[in-house]
C-alpha cells in the first residue's frame, strides 16, 4: 500500500513519463515503474535508451509494480492524499474517486541510479541565490 501527496505524485509521474515509450511490442515498455521504499516511492520510466526517475515522500510499503501509462492523468486529476493498493492490480483512490488500472509484467531490469545531485541546506542556497541577483543587477 502506498499513501503520497497527490500533487507530487503528478509532478514525479509526468516528469518520468516524458522518456517512457509511447508505442513498444512490450506493453510494459509503456508504463510507468513504481517502487516502495518505506518513507518514500522511487517511480521511474525507460524507453531502453534513457531513464529518469523521481523519488515521493510517501508512506508506502510492499513491492514494486509496473502501470499503466493512464495512471499519470488519472493521478494528475486527483487531489489530497492518493492511496494506491497493489495487491490486485493497481486500485488508486483519491476521496471518493476510486479507479483500477492494470499492472504489467516484463519490465526490463534497469541500471544502477546514479545520484547527481548535490544536498545544500536552505541558509547556504539563500545566500548563493541573493548573491547572484545582485551580480545580475551590476550588469544590467
Amino acid at each position: 500500500m502506498i499513501r503520497a501527496d497527490a500533487s507530487a505524485l503528478a509532478n514525479a509521474t509526468r516528469f518520468v513519463s516524458s522518456v517512457a515509450s509511447k508505442s513498444h511490442s512490450i506493453p510494459a515498455m509503456t508504463g510507468i515503474r513504481i517502487v516502495p521504499r518505506g518513507d518514500a516511492v522511487e517511480i521511474s520510466a525507460t524507453n531502453m535508451v534513457a531513464v529518469a526517475w523521481a523519488d515521493v515522500l510517501a508512506d508506502a510499503d510492499g513491492d514494486g509494480f509496473v502501470v499503466h501509462p493512464r495512471f499519470v492523468d488519472l493521478v494528475a486529476s486527483m487531489s489530497g492524499t492518493i492511496s494506491i493498493d497493489q495487491s490486485s492490480g493497481v486500485h488508486v483512490v483519491s476521496g471518493r474517486s476510486s479507479h483500477r488500472l492494470p499492472q504489467f509484467d516484463n519490465y526490463p531490469e534497469l541500471p544502477e541510479r546514479r545520484h547527481s545531485g548535490i544536498d545544500i541546506d536552505r541558509v547556504s542556497l539563500t545566500n548563493a541565490l541573493r548573491h547572484l541577483l545582485v551580480l545580475s543587477l551590476i550588469h544590467i
